[in-house]
């Protein structure tokens, strides 16, 4: 991710960010199966309303898509619909939407190694791999974080036949699985790819210095000083932790990982994140802003961020849509109707959801549960005429919009979720430059790179750093 065109500093992006969250952060402050609860509907603005009951599926199809579809603001007669799209279209970069160029290892890594994997993780891996060769190629020893079941490490081995590759992962048992896939699929390459036991974090440095020591690796002396950090799905802080790392282990040239599941980054008691924000920059724009930062910059923004990008979206026909929004609808009537103490099941198949038409044929799809239910004790609750009452109310306001209203608010997060992973990885890169800036010795080279088609894989970004 980037710097917009429209901005020439990355503060006045982050205020204009902010800003425009602050004033729209109902869209995403809530998960949706509690939309009702939370009172989205009442919140709706009423032009957007009286725009998303009557939109056709086409401009349905194309409404998150802003650099594309000007057309689309042609057919708004909502000012604050018009102003929400073209000021979203400044925040986001325009090369956000665009898939990137065609790559193959294909001659280089026999895609019969991974003929066990899905087609999703061949992509991955076989994107990265270009990638890692690209910027990594004169570096002696790759440090694979997250390595899990070696499928990276492995296809890496055959790329490059002078790289070691130690893989670190702090889940024992994907270690086992990892050398015994080595031992099974490339015994050849276990002077060469070994997996240690390291849940990695900011002070493993020393930790990781002991692996490289007693890793088994011949000719140590020439590992001492060529190390590059490499990972796929670098999940929650793990990505930040390699940024840290990057820069404080002098062997470390080069990072080339790729960032995924925002949402689970490391919370602190007061409710803000230890590794977001990160960067002086947005951490100033917040601070300038009357508002509390967890009103925008929240667990569901952060969830916003990595859920599946538009591309999907382009295409949904008018029946998907209509299903999802009934989903989405009586699941969230569900949620509204219980009391604290409750969780909701579907009972039924989820495209029969659809078909509620009462509150009989609402207890049919849905059953209600304690909280303190455990697979040896299931407490089922009964529903009464408190819930029924509590339904009929929501179901006489709503029945026959509120399915459209659902989709329409999922319309709108999609619509934004480019805008929130953007300020997650721009962030990233502004901490990465600063940091650089206040070492006179240190020369940075830093990007974000699309590497992935959207469609497979939504978390398609690669962050590349190489030290000058």
């Amino acid at each position: 991710m980037t710097l917009p065109t429209a901005f020439s500093s990355a503060i006045d992006y982050f205020r204009a960010s902010v800003d425009f969250l602050d004033a729209h952060s109902w869209i995403y402050h809530t998960a949706n199966t509690r939309f009702i609860k939370a009172g989205i509907l009442e919140k709706f603005p009423h032009d957007y309303v009286e725009y998303f009951l009557h939109l056709n599926n086409s401009d349905l199809n194309k409404f998150p898509f802003l650099y594309e579809c000007d057309e689309i603001n042609n057919g708004i007669n909502s000012s604050a619909l018009q102003t929400f799209r073209s000021t979203l279209r400044k925040l986001i970069p325009k090369e956000a939407y665009d898939q990137p160029n065609a790559q193959s290892l294909a001659k280089t890594l026999p895609i019969n190694r991974l003929r066990k994997i899905s087609a999703k993780k061949q992509h991955e891996i076989i994107q990265l791999s270009e990638v890692i060769l690209s910027h990594c190629g004169d570096v002696s020893l790759l440090l694979d974080f997250g390595s899990g079941l070696g499928y990276l490490s492995e296809s890496l081995c055959l790329v490059n036949q002078n790289w070691c590759i130690l893989g670190l992962e702090g889940d024992s048992s994907r270690v086992i699985a990892a050398h015994k896939r080595l031992q099974v699929l490339m015994p050849e390459a276990r002077k060469r790819v070994t997996y240690k036991e390291q849940f990695v974090e900011a002070n493993a440095g020393e930790a990781i210095k002991h692996h490289i020591a007693s890793s088994g690796f011949e000719d140590l002396q020439t590992l001492l000083d060529k190390w590059a950090i490499i990972g796929l799905h670098a999940c929650a802080d793990l990505s930040v932790t390699a940024i840290k790392l990057f820069f404080e282990l002098a062997s470390v040239k080069c990072l080339v990982i790729m960032p995924c599941c925002y949402h689970k980054l490391q919370h602190t008691p007061d409710g803000n994140f230890v590794n977001f924000p990160l960067s002086a920059a947005l951490k100033t724009a917040a601070a300038e802003k009357d508002s509390k930062i967890q009103s925008y910059f929240n667990r569901p923004f952060l969830r916003l961020a990595c859920q599946e990008t538009s591309a999907r979206w382009r295409n949904c026909s008018e029946k998907e849509h209509l299903a999802h929004g009934k989903q989405m609808f009586w699941r969230a009537v569900a949620d509204a109707i219980i009391d604290d103490a409750a969780v909701v099941k579907c009972q039924q198949p989820i495209k029969n959801v659809c078909q509620i038409e009462s509150f009989a044929g609402f207890c049919q799809h849905y059953e209600q549960r304690s909280k303190e239910t455990d697979a040896q004790h299931l407490t089922v609750r009964l529903w009464n005429e408190e819930h029924e009452e509590k339904f009929n109310k929501i179901f006489n306001s709503y029945a026959d919009v509120g399915p459209k209203l659902a989709e329409a608010l999922t319309c709108l997060q999609t619509t934004l979720q480019k805008l929130c992973e953007n300020i997650v990885l721009y962030d990233r890169l502004c901490y990465m430059q600063e940091f650089a800036d206040a070492q006179p010795d240190l020369k940075l080279n830093v990007q974000f790179q699309k590497i992935l088609d959207e469609k497979l894989s939504p978390r398609c970004y690669v962050l590349i750093a190489e030290k000058l």
